[in-house]
C-alpha cells in the first residue's frame, strides 16, 4: 500500500498491508524498458541492464514508490532481465504497516542519488 514516507517526509512510500515472512515472494509485475536515457536525469527509473547504463525501466506496481535504507532496506527486487518483469521478496519477518525499502543498486554512482547517499549516512550516524 503507498501512503506517505516516514521516511521521506512529503513523498510516498510502500508498506506492508500485512504481515511477511522472510524470503516471501510479496510482490510482482512487468518492467517497460527505456532506451538511451541519461539515468542521472530522473530517480524514477530503474537501471536495466547493468552492462549497459542507458538502457532503463519503469516498474509497474508500488514499484516506484519504494524508498530506500541503502544495505539497510529490508525488501530485495529481483530483476527478470529477458522477461522484462521483476518480483520483490522480504529480506526479514516484516511486520504489517511497516515501510517497505529496497536497496538501489545505482545510489553509489548515479549523480542523482548524490543527496540520498548523505541522508542515509546522517541517518546511519
Amino acid at each position: 500500500m503507498c501512503k506517505e514516507s516516514e521516511i521521506v517526509p512529503g513523498q510516498n512510500g510502500v508498506f506492508a498491508r500485512e504481515n511477511l515472512i522472510k524470503g516471501e515472494c510479496f510482490e510482482w509485475g512487468i518492467a517497460v524498458i527505456i532506451n538511451n536515457y541519461d539515468i542521472n536525469a530522473t530517480e524514477l527509473l530503474y537501471i536495466w541492464d547493468s552492462n549497459n547504463k542507458k538502457t532503463s525501466a519503469t516498474l509497474s506496481g508500488c514499484a516506484l514508490f519504494y524508498n530506500t535504507l541503502g544495505d539497510n532496506s529490508n525488501v530485495r527486487c529481483v530483476p527478470y532481465h529477458n522477461e522484462n518483469r521483476y518480483e520483490m521478496y522480504a529480506l526479514m519477518d516484516i511486520p504489517k504497516g511497516t515501510e517497505l525499502t529496497i536497496r538501489y543498486d545505482s545510489m553509489n554512482w548515479r549523480e542523482t542519488f548524490k543527496e540520498l547517499n548523505n541522508v542515509i549516512r546522517n541517518k546511519d550516524n
